[in-house]
C-alpha cells in the first residue's frame, strides 16, 4: 500500500513517492491538497534496515566464493527490488516525529 496523505486521504502514486524520497527537505507537500506531510520515524527506521539488505546479500556471496560477476548481478537485482518496494513502506504524518 502506498503512503496516504493524513490531511486529505489521497493515496500517493509510486512515482510521486519516489520523487519525494530523494528530496532533502523533511516536509513534503501533498500533490493533491498541498498540506505539509512528514515521514514517520517508524518508517525512517524500517527503511534504514531495508536499505541494508543489499549489503547483507553481498557479504555471504563473497564469503562463499561466488564469482564477482554473479555476486554483482545478484546485488544489483536485490537493490532494484528494494528500491521498488521502499515507497510501499512509507507512512506519513501531519506532524514531524522525533527520531528517538
Amino acid at each position: 500500500m502506498m503512503p496516504t496523505c493524513q490531511n486529505c486521504g489521497q493515496q500517493w502514486s509510486w512515482f510521486t513517492t519516489v520523487k519525494k524520497m530523494f528530496t532533502l527537505k523533511k516536509k513534503m507537500m501533498c500533490p493533491n491538497c498541498q498540506a505539509g506531510q512528514y515521514v514517520t520515524s517508524d518508517t525512517l527506521q524500517k527503511n534504514g534496515m531495508v536499505s541494508m539488505i543489499p549489503l547483507f546479500t553481498w557479504v555471504p556471496l563473497s564469503s562463499f566464493g561466488v564469482p564477482l560477476l554473479i555476486s554483482a548481478a545478484v546485488v544489483i537485482i536485490v537493490v532494484l527490488i528494494v528500491f521498488a518496494l521502499m515507497p510501499k513502506l512509507y507512512k506519513l504524518s501531519n506532524e514531524e516525529d522525533p527520531l528517538w
